[in-house]
């Protein structure tokens, strides 16, 4: 979880950078770069981090079929933790954590209303590794970049349907979530930033996961196929129409 999820802010660093920054903050209409930068390394450090359960571990060792919240479902709720929300507001760089949250539940576009953060087996416990030395670095990561002070403690070890903890982060959720859909109808700069962090995680994501599989140098690779000169009149009437 450590390695992809820092390949993941890595791959968004090597990703948006110089033109393609420019032209991606101009296509979305975002004015602020580095405030798009830090929301989008904030997301890409938390996406996955909800894989760190047993059922997670039990599915990658093909012992499980059906687990029983998505990965990105938990990593939504994990946001949503009294004592992780609290940290992340603290910080004094103005973080959106709706925006966060958005492009986190939405990475792999399964997060309908109706469904996510419901158990999808009959079974209504899942153990959580949220205190696995490699979730911390991650958590210490977030800390450096969003200039936060400690990190949350007394993080749970389960999540648990029965739970009164886990149901009320579940309703604040939703509510927050409804909150920030009737918001971003008129804010235009939060609906901006939203639509770019979503986007931009999701590219990121797939770059980071594509070079551990092909075992090639991530910012060597990008670089080579994203960073190249921009191209002239001339080729565009060559090489395109």
């Amino acid at each position: 979880i450590e390695q992809h999820l820092t390949d993941t802010k890595n791959a968004a660093l090597s990703i948006f950078k110089g033109r393609i920054l420019l032209n991606w903050c101009r296509f979305f209409g975002i004015q602020d770069a580095k405030r798009f930068l830090l929301h989008l390394m904030i997301a890409a450090l938390f996406h996955d981090i909800g894989k760190a359960n047993d059922e997670f571990d039990a599915a990658v060792k093909k012992k499980l079929k059906q687990q029983t919240l998505r990965h990105e479902w938990l990593s939504a709720l994990i946001l949503h933790l009294p004592n992780v929300r609290a940290w992340l507001a603290s910080s004094k760089l103005d973080l959106d954590l709706e925006v966060i949250t958005g492009a986190v539940l939405s990475h792999h576009m399964k997060a309908s209303y109706k469904e996510w953060g419901k158990p999808r087996t009959v079974i209504k416990q899942v153990k959580l590794f949220l205190r696995h030395p490699e979730v911390t670095n991650i958590l210490q990561q977030i800390a450096k970049i969003a200039e936060l002070e400690d990190l949350p403690d007394e993080l749970p070890e389960e999540w648990s349907e029965n739970d009164s903890l886990w149901n009320q982060v579940y309703l604040d959720a939703n509510d927050a979530g409804e909150d920030f859909g009737l918001d971003i109808l008129d804010n235009y700069e939060r609906r901006s930033l939203l639509l770019a962090v979503k986007a931009g995680l999701m590219a990121s994501d797939s770059v980071a996961s594509a070079m551990f599989r092909e075992n090639k140098q991530l910012e060597q690779w990008v670089d080579e196929t994203l960073h190249a000169p921009a191209i002239t009149p001339e080729e565009l009437e060559t090489k395109i129409l």
